[in-house]
């Protein structure tokens, strides 16, 4: 691929992003203070066709049971390493704040939070141990 259509790319990808975000924002984007302590759960992805139709639907599980939408990211859980790097640590952290990529589109549609699963030492310590034993067999 050369740079002219890489960077042609990008910019349609930036376009449709743009375009997905300021619907969101003109449908979805009130703030509702009468919130109760539960919470509607949408994986966070980077597929764009899922986008528009999941904004409309946890947006009428938020109005009708008084929610929070919170997005957990869930190619961690099935694909990758749930160790990470202090710039895979960063980089979440400023995309996060600063709302880049899909952090904005999901924000867009009144994502209040964003959860990354990680282990702690000890259910490390209690997965090697685990795989110790089945290594073993």
């Amino acid at each position: 691929m050369n740079l002219f259509q890489k960077l042609n790319n990008y910019l349609k990808e930036f376009y449709y992003r743009k375009k997905i975000k300021e619907n969101n924002i003109s449908h979805f984007l009130k703030h509702n203070s009468n919130l109760q302590k539960t919470q509607v759960l949408i994986e966070f992805n980077a597929f764009h066709n899922f986008h528009v139709s999941s904004s409309y639907l946890v947006n009428f599980l938020k109005e009708k049971h008084h929610s929070e939408i919170v997005a957990f990211f869930n190619y961690t859980i099935l694909s990758s390493n749930l160790d990470q790097t202090i710039f895979s640590k960063i980089k979440w952290y400023i995309s996060k704040n600063l709302s880049f990529k899909n952090f904005g589109v999901y924000k867009s549609f009144g994502t209040e939070n964003f959860i990354k699963p990680s282990l702690s030492k000890v259910q490390k310590q209690k997965q090697e141990i685990n795989f110790q034993k089945i290594k073993k067999k």
